[in-house]
């Protein structure tokens, strides 16, 4: 069954194909099983992989200037605006 939303069609042929693709990834060692361990290891990955391009992202938030560096007034600009 898939949710009534337009534009959201996902037969079961192509939910078996995206399961294979994503096991694939986490099954480091190709053995068709994902271990408690290879599971672990991606969900670290994923975070970190997230948690970096988060920090890339706030940081061209903060860098007013672009400099590369985020100064007192620019860090405070941005988290309080107007209201100092």
């Amino acid at each position: 069954m898939t949710p009534d939303l337009p534009g959201f069609s996902v037969s079961l042929c192509n939910c078996r194909n995206i399961e294979s693709i994503i096991v694939d990834k986490i099954d480091s060692n190709k053995d068709d099983f994902v271990s408690e361990e290879e599971l672990e290891l991606w969900i670290k990955n994923v975070q970190n992989r997230h948690m970096f391009e988060n920090v890339e992202h706030q940081w061209n938030e903060f860098d007013l200037n672009k400099d590369g560096l985020i100064s007192w007034e620019e860090y405070r600009n941005v988290t309080y605006g107007s209201y100092l």
